[in-house]
């Protein structure tokens, strides 16, 4: 990892309506950790990406949400990479809601087996969880809300196939 980097706090409010909680999983590729966010102002929030399922994230998690008093409505993942999905199952269990609405872009395209073998990734990781596939069709964003904030996905490949950004309106 490279020296120079700026040192980020593992949990930070960013906005009065955005908490970042970094993935605990520093490397070249993550740099600082993957960046997941709690999104919202009232008890229920939605959390965007969910990590690597490193069991430092999942206490830093916890202890976010305990401490602002939220739980989760639902979780949106921006891409395949499985430093954004492969803690998918622990936030589940975190939460005690094996059936909380996670939602993602149906990948158009598998990636190559051997990349899949560098991340140690399934044959197809679409079949990480259940996911609800948003924006399969066509490019109409998908919308989703909880108290204080409105957020609008943006399909965006590159990075991935997969790949979508949220906009957040009051933002």
């Amino acid at each position: 990892m490279a020296a120079n980097l700026v040192k980020l706090q593992l949990v930070e409010q960013l906005s009065p309506l955005v908490i970042r909680v970094l993935g605990c999983n520093p490397s070249p590729m993550t740099l600082q950790g993957t960046n997941t966010y709690l999104i919202g102002k009232g008890n229920n929030r939605i959390l965007l990406d969910a990590g690597q399922g490193v069991p430092d994230y999942i206490e830093e998690l916890k202890n976010t949400m305990e401490k602002n008093k939220v739980q989760l409505q639902s979780i949106l993942i921006t891409h395949w990479h499985p430093d954004h999905i492969y803690g998918i199952k622990d936030v589940l269990k975190l939460v005690n809601q094996p059936n909380l609405p996670v939602y993602k872009r149906k990948l158009l395209e598998m990636p190559d087996k051997i990349k899949l073998e560098t991340y140690g990734m399934p044959e197809n990781p679409d079949t990480i969880t259940n996911f609800t596939f948003i924006h399969n069709n066509n490019n109409e964003p998908f919308t989703i809300e909880t108290e204080g904030a409105h957020l609008k996905s943006i399909y965006t490949p590159g990075h991935t196939t997969d790949h979508l950004c949220y906009w957040l309106d009051e933002e």
